[in-house]
């Protein structure tokens, strides 16, 4: 079981997932990310695995742990991203990211 992440919620690299987004619903008063249409602070994108079998506006929703693309570099030395979604998501729910 995974739980789902949220607009708003942290990278390791200490970003931010800012969206946009699933537009239809809120979990815990946020809007879930969704894989391969959200993007970090840094325009990275979210890409998953996700939760397969979840979908929300026909995509797959996004889970902590799930990762990000790297797109940008921090300076000389550092790239942001790629890196997992660190949460802390919505914490009351969660879905399974498998199965039959």
């Amino acid at each position: 079981m995974a739980i789902p992440s949220l607009i708003g919620d942290n990278t390791a690299k200490g970003e931010k997932v800012s969206g946009p987004g699933a537009r239809t619903v809120t979990f815990e008063g946020k809007p879930p990310t969704l894989v391969s249409s959200d993007k970090t602070e840094h325009g990275e994108t979210v890409t998953g695995p996700g939760a397969p079998k979840v979908t929300i506006e026909g995509k797959v929703l996004s889970v902590v742990g799930d990762q990000t693309t790297v797109s940008v570099r921090k300076n000389k030395s550092e790239m942001w991203g790629p890196g997992p979604i660190t949460g802390p998501g919505a914490s009351k729910i969660t879905v399974g990211t498998g199965g039959t």
